[in-house]
């Protein structure tokens, strides 16, 4: 077959596929439909089945890593709120408020004591300057009733309330999170509507592992990209779902429109120019690999199409005599931009690395320092920690990143001794060495405005200039004086 041939794999006619094609769920898109609302992932399930009607195929191997993981996604939505009572003032949301009743404190403290300040230099008669009495007395007295409203506020229970009822809410909406693994309405759906495939006996499962290793050798699509991250059988597991989906479509003669959010290279095609990034390849999820367009023809005489589950539903609700509600599509939405922002999340933040490295100096500078030179300077970034995105209306969003950046810094450093008496000049002591070498957690916000397409797929444009604090520094300092080299007794002959 040649390069031609293989193109035309790739062109589907839209209404065909979903007038006709077997609809596949893989684990990540069902799985994302627990970061719906319930609401909406249930009327996502519903247009599904009466679209597709019984032409809704789950493999074996989808279901068991369904049914496995479940659970473990649900609880994580708890997560969210245990931010709210975070310690770390700069993360959570509760702690921000308390911070402002610690600076209430610190005010009315402050203020008491600069008014003490303000009469001791002030209301001496013997000295000028000085302002009499009646001034100083008329002042205090605005003064104390200001600190004392202050006062008020920082005694009354509207803290301590709040805690309580929002420990209150939050416990409420855990337990409503966490009865959902007991009465789940989409595994009852899934479960009730969807058809599911039959499991392989264990002999099947090892001529399939057999045949992993020799297509995994030659990083053969799809599953190689697995052999890192899992363990067992499981290895093979996207080799098993994809056996499934052949045999199935081959016993009904159908083609397969197959939702996955399965975004790895041993699925997709690489993007142009992401070859040479070993580890953060970048793929193009409209277009799988040519191996697995080229093994189901063949196997199964059809075509096939894979799509993430925000584009699926797009072209969905495009095929749908009744389209998705205002408030389903306002979450696609939503999905797809936390999508295209968390995509785009590594080569955004790395391009921050310059920044980081001209404010990681900060501080760093001796008192004493006359002359100061830096000689090394770089960040790199390691990890990106958490991503988030609220919603400020009107088409605006904040993006806000928590990043860990590897970073060394090292400076030379002189200090002033006086001037040459005959050239003037300044002369200076020999050079120390300071510097810092260890890792800067970094906060960086953006805000944006965004414009969705009609494939509900956003335009991003930045508003503002970057906001990026380091709030927590995770480095080792270090410092070497000249006069330590000076000393060393075994560099110098005093005899």
């Amino acid at each position: 077959m040649n390069w031609n041939e293989i193109s035309e794999l790739y062109e589907t006619d839209e209404d065909f596929m979903y007038e006709n094609a077997i609809l596949v769920f893989d684990t990540s898109s069902l799985l994302k439909l627990y970061f719906y609302s319930t609401d909406s992932a249930v009327e996502i399930l519903e247009k599904c089945n009466y679209h597709f009607k019984d032409r809704i195929f789950l493999p074996n191997h989808v279901k068991f890593e369904y049914d496995k993981n479940r659970e473990i996604i649900i609880k994580k939505q708890t997560l969210g709120y245990q931010n709210v009572f975070n310690k770390n003032e700069s993360i959570g949301f509760f702690a921000k408020i308390i911070y402002q009743k610690e600076m209430i404190k610190k005010t009315i403290t402050d203020t008491n004591n600069a008014i003490k300040n303000f009469e001791q230099q002030f209301g001496n008669r013997q000295t000028h300057p000085y302002f009499s009495s009646t001034f100083i007395e008329e002042f205090k007295t605005e003064v104390n009733n200001f600190t004392l409203k202050l006062t008020d506020i920082e005694n009354s229970k509207i803290f301590s309330d709040f805690e309580d009822k929002l420990k209150d809410e939050k416990e409420a909406r855990i337990t409503e999170i966490t009865n959902q693994i007991e009465q789940d309405t989409l595994k009852e759906f899934i479960e009730n509507n969807f058809t599911i495939g039959d499991g392989y006996s264990f002999p099947e499962l090892m001529d399939i592992i057999r045949e992993g290793e020799l297509r995994y050798s030659a990083s053969i699509p799809p599953g190689y990209m697995d052999t890192e991250e899992k363990q067992s059988i499981q290895v093979y597991g996207d080799l098993i779902i994809w056996k499934q989906i052949l045999k199935h479509a081959q016993s009904q003669s159908k083609p397969v429109i197959f939702v996955s959010d399965d975004t790895k290279e041993d699925w997709n095609e690489i993007i142009e120019g992401e070859e040479a990034n070993k580890k953060q390849k970048r793929t193009d999820s409209k277009r799988p690999r040519y191996e697995i367009l080229l093994e189901f023809k063949d196997i199964v005489g059809e075509k096939i199409k894979k799509l993430k589950l925000s584009d699926f539903l797009y072209e969905l609700n495009g095929q749908l005599e009744t389209k998705f509600g205002s408030s389903t599509i306002s979450e696609i939405k939503y999905k797809s931009l936390k999508e295209a922002i968390e995509d785009e999340a590594f080569n955004f933040v790395r391009a921050l690395e310059k920044e980081v490295e001209s404010t990681q100096g900060n501080g760093i500078k001796p008192e004493d320092a006359y002359e100061f030179y830096e000689i090394y300077n770089v960040a790199n970034l390691f990890s990106i920690d958490e991503i988030s995105l609220n919603d400020l209306g009107g088409g605006s969003y904040r993006v806000e990143y928590l990043a860990i950046f590897d970073c060394n810094i090292e400076y030379d450093y002189f200090e002033y001794w006086g001037r040459d008496d005959d050239t003037k000049e300044a002369v200076t002591s020999p050079g120390s060495n300071i510097g810092a070498s260890g890792e800067l957690l970094v906060k960086i916000k953006r805000e944006i405005r965004v414009e969705f397409g009609e494939d509900f797929y956003p335009d991003i444009e930045d508003e503002e200039e970057l906001y990026l604090e380091i709030i927590e520094d995770r480095r080792d300092f270090y410092e070497s004086s000249w006069e330590d080299a000076f000393y060393e007794e075994d560099r110098y002959d005093y005899y």
